[in-house]
């Protein structure tokens, strides 16, 4: 009994225990109101439709081993989308152990300084991704066994017996060329590799500086030798399909403009560096918590309350003493920490060079902020370090660490929040569709308004795909974002062909579907399929719609036929059925000409007391009345429709102009809304 409490007790098991349960306060709050994003979609689409073995053909046009470990994580964690945050979660618990067992070593009976800078690892908030597990886990599984790799070399640096160098440096190298075979760009941790060689030996001799230089290029051969076994067979063995990670297409850069790519290199690498360990602690956490509303604003104080309190329990219940014994035993207290300070910067450095000189760049705040994974272990150790260094007492650096862990906590709940919220808004669009439309036609071009959040066309046709054509093994249901680029190539009306890794379709722009949904003023605006033919504009349209708006065919949408609907799994629950379900299964009727159907749907909608936020929702309903000769009822509809000038002179210019009756409206009907609504005999 009392060794299990020496070791409850112990630094150790606190340590764990807070890189454990620190993480889990920061990622999983919310993690069940999470689905899915971006990249993340071709992969949930791929396993449904072909089989988990398709993530593998996906993966193979760049990063194959990526993609074959992908397929055998799949069956194992599921299509549910929290799991994958689940263990989104874990991987970087791994990880921060990983560092903590490096960091023993590296400072030893320094245990409170390990924890902290651990826990700075764990929660580090320049990643904003982590909420969209299921795509970006092929690059936390790596930054986990690149630290291990890297504890693993340490480790082996410190042995004497030659079968456990030996033994350690097999581990050590097998688990660097597994990480560089998840991500290439992660050979920024052969930097950061040498530089704690180089501490290491350092450390352990007073040689001079050409012995130290020395000793560290001889105990780097191994991981050497293995790391060019493996550029040989990236550069010339394997044929890569992707355009972004081209070596070749890289090369071809760098001999064309050598100055201006040096240039690039030097300037994107400090700023990179700049991003990743000084700005990535206070921009996210500003941009993602402190432009919450209030209830998620007052769960995040309670979330980083609670996480901050664990963590001054455990200072003053376990480090505050082995903290106080470590400085007094020692005549260079802070030393250790400087070189911390150093150390990490440095490791910023070299670890952001490799995605720098592959000509990209961090950017903090969209998926470019994914090359902070690296630089984050850099950033961690010269946070500690300057921590330590810095602060002089103990209750100073537990302040300090506090203050940098209560703001990550803070984002992390933030950004949970953020993507919850988008994930509700991302399945709303989708059940508002499927009530809208029943099927689609093949070959529809969905272009949803840009207020929906879409990124690219690969966030939308899997999902359209999954709907309307499940188990269908081809692309039948294609995509496009609306900005001012691709609305000139809609309205032209043509084609092209769209490629993405393995998949390639063609998207014929006469088949297009324009459908406008968005939260921009406050409000929602339910979902409208747009028609060419008889266009209604909201009251805060984006200026991209009415330019598209002549290209949108309804007649992509199959009408009558049985409805297709979301798969649970992958789109949450059917929504409650409230305005927007009435207004989206009236438009429907409408389409079909079935006024009856529109006006029952009035009256159940208004015993209910829904009303729209956008008084263009109001004319379907105003129509069914006009149209079944309730002109009373249709006019007392028509005075709900308010002032606003934008949505007036939008509905009025489709029956006071030369152009046809809109479709499936009487004469007298048209006549009528004409003359009450815009004042037209």
């Amino acid at each position: 009994m009392a060794r299990i409490q020496r070791i409850l007790r112990s630094d150790l098991f606190i340590s764990v225990l807070l890189i454990v349960l620190l993480p889990v306060l920061a990622y999983l709050p919310l993690a069940k109101q999470i689905g899915y994003f971006g990249d993340d979609w071709p992969i949930a689409w791929s396993s449904f439709t072909y089989g988990p073995a398709k993530i593998a053909s996906y993966y193979s046009t760049d990063r194959p081993f990526a993609g074959l470990v992908f397929s055998l994580e799949y069956p194992l964690i599921g299509p549910q989308a929290w799991h994958w945050v689940v263990y989104g979660c874990i991987l970087r618990i791994l990880a921060a152990l990983a560092l903590l067992w490096l960091l023993w070593m590296l400072i030893p009976g320094r245990k409170f300084a390990a924890a902290g800078i651990s826990l700075l690892c764990a929660l580090y908030p320049g990643f904003l991704q982590m909420p969209a597990a299921s795509g970006y886990h092929t690059l936390l599984i790596p930054v986990f066994t690149g630290l291990l790799s890297l504890a693993l070399t340490v480790l082996a640096l410190n042995r004497k017996q030659p079968a456990q160098i030996a033994l350690l440096i097999l581990a050590s190298g097998a688990l660097e060329i597994f990480t560089v075979l998840m991500m290439e760009w992660m050979i920024g941790f052969e930097g950061i590799r040498l530089i704690l060689i180089w501490y290491v030996l350092r450390r352990k001799s007073a040689r001079g500086w050409w012995a130290q230089v020395r000793g560290t290029i001889l105990n780097y051969l191994p991981y050497a030798l293995l790391l060019a076994g493996f550029l040989f067979w990236r550069v010339a063995v394997f044929k890569n399909q992707r355009s972004t990670t081209d070596i070749g297409g890289l090369i071809h850069s760098y001999l064309a403009s050598p100055r201006g790519m040096l240039e690039h290199v030097v300037l994107e690498m400090f700023k990179g560096a700049a991003d990743s360990v000084i700005l990535a602690w206070f921009v996210p956490v500003y941009n993602g918590y402190f432009h919450l509303p209030n209830k998620p604003t007052i769960l995040g104080l309670l979330y980083a309350g609670a996480g901050l309190a664990v963590f001054l329990l455990a200072a003053w219940a376990v480090y505050r003493k082995s903290e106080s014994e470590a400085t007094e035993s020692s005549h260079r207290s802070d030393r250790w920490a400087l070189e911390l300070f150093w150390i990490g910067g440095a490791c910023s450095l070299v670890a952001l060079f490799p995605v720098v000189a592959s000509n990209k760049a961090v950017v903090l705040g969209n998926s470019f902020d994914r090359y902070t994974l690296t630089a984050m272990i850099g950033a961690s150790l010269l946070a500690g370090g300057l921590v330590f260094w810095v602060a002089r007492t103990f209750w100073q650096r537990t302040g300090a660490l506090a203050l940098l862990i209560g703001l990550a906590l803070l984002f992390h709940y933030g950004n949970g929040a953020s993507f919850a919220t988008s994930s509700a808004q991302r399945n709303q669009f989708w059940w508002q569709l499927s009530w809208r439309a029943p099927d689609l036609k093949t070959g529809t071009v969905l272009v949803p308004s840009p207020a929906a959040g879409f990124v690219d066309d690969y966030d939308i046709f899997p999902q359209a795909n999954l709907i309307y054509r499940p188990k269908v093994q081809d692309i039948q249901i294609g995509a496009q974002v609306l900005n001012r680029d691709t609305a000139k190539v809609i309205r032209s009306g043509g084609s092209d062909t769209r490629s993405l890794r393995t998949f390639v379709y063609t998207r014929n722009y006469t088949d297009v579907l324009v459908v406008n949904f968005g939260y921009d003023s406050g409000q929602p605006t339910c979902l409208h399929a747009i028609d060419s033919q008889q266009v209604e504009l909201s009251q805060n349209e984006n200026p991209l719609i009415p330019l598209v708006a002549q290209s949108s065919n309804i007649d992509q949408i199959v009408a009558d036929t049985p409805a297709h609907q979301p798969e649970a799994v992958y789109f949450g629950k059917e929504p409650a059925h409230t305005w927007c379900y009435y207004y989206e299964k009236a438009s429907l009727a409408r389409q079909k000409g079935d006024w009856k159907e529109v006006d029952r749907l009035e009256s159940e909608a208004e015993a209910r007391a829904y009303h729209p936020s956008d008084p263009s929702e109001w004319m379907p309903f105003i129509e069914a009345q006009a149209n079944l000769g309730n002109f009373a009822k249709a006019s007392q509809l028509i005075s709900r429709l308010g002032v606003d000038p934008n949505v007036q002179n939008s509905l009025c210019a489709l029956f006071t102009t030369s152009q046809s009756i809109p479709p499936n409206l009487k004469p007298e009907a048209s006549k009528f809304i004409a003359a009450r609504m815009c004042g037209q005999d």
